[in-house]
C-alpha cells in the first residue's frame, strides 16, 4: 500500500546550525520510513482532519517527532491543510488547552 509513496526524503527537517538538532535528524534517518507511514496511516483514518495534539495521543509519538512528520508529509503532497469556503480560514478544531489548531487531512 505505501510502496507508491514519496516516503523516502534524504534527511528529516532540522534547525540549520544547531549541532543537536542535526545529530537528532541523523538518528531519526533509519527509522523515518516506518514513523511517516504511522502518522500517514493515522492522518488517512481521520476523514474529518486531525490535530496535532489528536495524532499524538493516538500514535503516542513526542510533539516534536510528531509535528516533523507532519511537515515532511505536507512538502511530500501527502496531507494538506484545507480552507473552509465560508470563511476562507483553515478548518480548525480545540485542543485540550482551549486554543484552535489547523486540521491534517489525507490527500
Amino acid at each position: 500500500m505505501f510502496d507508491d509513496l514519496p516516503l523516502f526524503a534524504p534527511m528529516p527537517h532540522y534547525v540549520a546550525g544547531c549541532d543537536t538538532s542535526f545529530e537528532a535528524a541523523k538518528s531519526l534517518r533509519s527509522d523515518l520510513s516506518a514513523l511517516r507511514q504511522r502518522v500517514l496511516s493515522t492522518v488517512q483514518a481521520a476523514p474529518h482532519g486531525i490535530t496535532c495534539e489528536r495524532l499524538e495521543g493516538i500514535t503516542g509519538l513526542k510533539h516534536q517527532t510528531a509535528s516533523a512528520r507532519l511537515k515532511e508529509l505536507q512538502d511530500l503532497g501527502q496531507i494538506e491543510w484545507r480552507i473552509d469556503p465560508r470563511t476562507g480560514k483553515h478548518h480548525r478544531a480545540v485542543n485540550v488547552s482551549g486554543r484552535s489548531a489547523k486540521l491534517y487531512y489525507a490527500v
